[in-house]
């Protein structure tokens, strides 16, 4: 047993060394600094992953911001030509941001998300509380028009990272409706261009376009005649822009198919010559002023071109007479006429969109986004009718005869309704609104809006007038 369990003495052969200290330190470094190069390696990965994370973050944000800037346009087609009053910075989680309004996201059956209430725990907003972004619009140029409004708007998103602060931008192409303002004489003089200076000629059959030379050969008075031929003129452009869109029209009301949406289309395109024929008549009303001027100081005198020029004078007479509300002879109003077309427009877009809320199919085939621009249009033209005077005009819903302002008024209490259950800001605008609407009161914006209405009847008056003169 003892010569089983003897030991043995280690012995080292002469070709072999044992680890001395000093190679074990050297070891034990060189594997330090592999680790440490390892480390360095990952911990760099880690911040390129973040770099890389933080601009799909950036991206989402901007295409969301877009979104919410297409659905805004929907809803109300003018807020692209308002776009430029958000000019500054803002925070993604600020109360006082317009966009990125991730509580108003709808499932795709058009119901309310009940998970909205639970958004936070699913959704680490402290990725996103340092982000803030910025929206420019520009507007397209050489886009011919009025009735349109186009412009390339880029959405800028910022972020810190480390002591620099990166940006992602994205643009993308919008086009709404131009905000019916008033424009100014020399806004309108830029307007008369070679083109219509062209056009002019031909009009008052002048051999040149000294139109003064050519007044004072007639014996005529040269701002009468100027202003009466530029009368016309501006007037058959409106006639070929409102033909346009009645060949729209027709063309969608002849075709087959008749769903809600090409209803939503028919209603669009009426909006848009009532936009139009709106815009247009902002612009008639200088040379029509300045006409009403020479009629008042007793200066109007056109004797010589009547006799030389009949069939001119016959043309003339016939644009002019596109702009009467009624005959003056039976009292009736004339269907051609440019202002009973833009009444006419309104409310036959009106009565499509409200025809559309007793649709069987309304809530199957429109999500809430959609269906909340059905109300919102419903608002819009309603108010627009209201200021054209027309508030008493009645509309049936099912078999309940309705006035144009109680319609209105329901319409903005089912919104509020609507915005109440969402929880969002808004209601508190639609709440005055309602209230506004209610009382009568209106806006300094709006009494501007209501005295272009009355220019346009004033318009018609003196068009009346002119008519049998000529």
């Amino acid at each position: 047993m003892n010569m089983i369990f003897r030991k043995t003495p280690l012995k080292i052969s002469p070709g072999e060394k044992a680890f001395s200290f000093i190679e074990m330190i050297v070891a034990i470094t060189i594997l330090m600094f592999a680790i440490t190069f390892i480390m360095t390696i990952v911990s760099s990965n880690n911040a390129e992953r973040e770099k890389v994370l933080n601009y799909y973050v950036a991206m989402s944000i901007a295409n969301k911001i877009a979104e919410d800037i297409d659905n805004t346009i929907r809803e109300n087609p003018y807020f692209l030509s308002e776009i430029s009053t958000y000019n500054k910075s803002y925070k993604i989680l600020s109360t006082d941001s317009p966009f990125f309004m991730s509580i108003e996201d709808f499932n795709l059956d058009g119901k309310l998300n009940d998970d909205i209430k639970n958004y936070s725990s699913v959704f680490d907003l402290k990725k996103v509380e340092n982000f803030e972004y910025s929206i420019s619009a520009k507007e397209i140029e050489g886009h011919e028009g009025l009735s349109e409004h186009i412009a390339r708007v880029t959405i800028t998103v910022k972020w810190p990272d480390g002591q620099k602060n990166k940006d992602y931008s994205f643009s993308t192409i919008f086009s709404g409706v131009p905000i019916v303002c008033a424009s100014s004489e020399p806004e309108f003089e830029a307007t008369v261009t070679p083109g219509v200076v062209a056009s002019l000629k031909t009009a008052l059959n002048s051999p040149s376009t000294d139109f003064k030379a050519f007044a004072e050969s007639l014996g005529d008075d040269y701002e009468s005649l100027y202003n009466l031929g530029l009368l016309s003129v501006f007037t058959e452009a409106v006639k070929e822009r409102v033909q346009k869109i009645d060949i729209e029209i027709q063309n969608l009301k002849s075709s087959p198919q008749h769903d809600l949406y090409s209803k939503i289309a028919l209603a669009g395109l009426y909006e848009k010559k009532s936009i139009l024929l709106m815009q247009n008549l902002n612009y008639i009303k200088f040379p029509a002023s300045a006409l009403l001027k020479r009629l008042k100081d007793g200066a109007y005198k056109i004797d010589g071109f009547s006799a030389a020029n009949q069939p001119r004078v016959q043309k003339i007479k016939t644009n002019i007479g596109l702009l009467r509300k009624t005959d003056p002879l039976t009292n009736s109003p004339v269907a051609a006429s440019f202002v009973n077309m833009f009444s006419d427009s309104l409310h036959s877009a009106f009565l499509i969109y409200l025809s559309l809320l007793s649709e069987p199919s309304v809530e199957s085939k429109l999500n809430l986004r959609e269906r909340q621009s059905v109300f919102l249009k419903i608002i819009d033209l309603g108010s627009a009718m209201i200021l054209n005077r027309n508030e008493s005009v009645i509309v049936n819903i099912g078999n309940y005869p309705l006035s144009v302002k109680q319609t209105v008024k329901n319409t903005l209490r089912n919104l509020q309704l609507y915005y109440d259950l969402r929880n969002i800001a808004r209601s508190k605008f639609v709440g005055l609104l309602f209230e506004k609407v209610n009382l009568g009161l209106k806006l300094p914006a709006e009494e501007e809006l209501e005295k272009k209405y009355d220019d346009m009847t004033t318009l018609a008056k003196f068009c009346e007038r002119l008519y049998t003169m000529l």
